[in-house]
This record gives structure tokens, sequence and C-alpha cells, in this order.
């Protein structure tokens, strides 16, 4: 994936979140304060006018990262912020993401979230383990046999 795939995907992300901010906030409201879509969404619209012209998928990534940690409010600012952000540290140095830096930057999200929370229920340590699974496999699939 090019920069300006990844600009495109995130421009997407901003389009879907704002598309559905109300369910968003309506799921929140069961659990939390009722806040979660408005605030995701006047997020990731910040981002889109802050990551066209970028020239690298970190730039991007880490750009995201920031704006989330200074324009959305509660837990989530933080703990998606700091995702992205570490998922920008995976990708430092690289003109486009691969398949494999896919997978891994995948694990680093999921890996914060996860230290983040501090979540230890079986839920998340499950969806970590498939993301693992995953990524071992990616892995697998797209390194060459040796000869």
């Amino acid at each position: 994936m090019k920069t300006n795939e990844l600009i495109s995907l995130m421009h997407a992300i901003a389009a879907r979140i704002e598309k559905e901010k109300d369910y968003l906030t309506e799921l929140d409201n069961v659990i939390g304060d009722g806040d979660h879509g408005i605030n995701m969404a006047r997020g990731f619209k910040a981002t889109e006018t802050r990551i066209d012209g970028l020239t690298t998928p970190a730039e991007v990534l880490k750009t995201v990262g920031m704006t989330l940690v200074s324009t959305v409010g509660g837990a989530a600012g933080p703990l998606y912020g700091t995702a992205f952000m570490k998922m920008a540290q995976t990708l430092a140095g690289k003109d486009e993401i691969t398949v494999n830096d896919l997978a891994f930057t995948l694990s680093a999200f999921s890996y914060c979230n996860l230290v983040v929370t501090h979540s230890t229920s079986e839920n998340t340590i499950d969806a970590m383990r498939a993301l693992y699974e995953f990524y071992k496999a990616t892995v697998a699939y797209n390194t060459p046999a040796e000869e």
C-alpha cells in the first residue's frame, strides 16, 4: 500500500465513523457516557486536513495518532492515538506498506490496545492470539522457501 492509498483509507475511515457516529454513541450509552461516536468523528475529521500531502505511511499514521490524542476526549483519544503512533513506529523508513508490514503493524496496534486497557479478558486474549496467528501465517506465506 502506497502512502496515497493509506491517505485514501484514512479518509474512508473518517467518512465511515462520521456515518456511524450515532450508532457508536448508542453503543457507548449502554456502558459509557455516550460520547464515543461524537468524539471519534471529531477526531478523525481533524485528521483529514492534516494528512493530505504527507509522503510516508509512518508520517500519516503518526499524524493520525497525534491528532486523535489531541482532539478525542475520554480514554479513546489516548488509546487509539497511541496505537496509531505505535503503528507508525513499525513503519519507520518505509515508503509503502507490504502485507508483512500490515500484519506486524496490526499486531502492534492490538498489543498497544491490550496494554493500555490492561485487559486480561478472555475475549481480548483470544483476539490477540488470532492476530498473532494471522501474523505468523502471513509471514510464512510471504517468505520464500529456502532452497
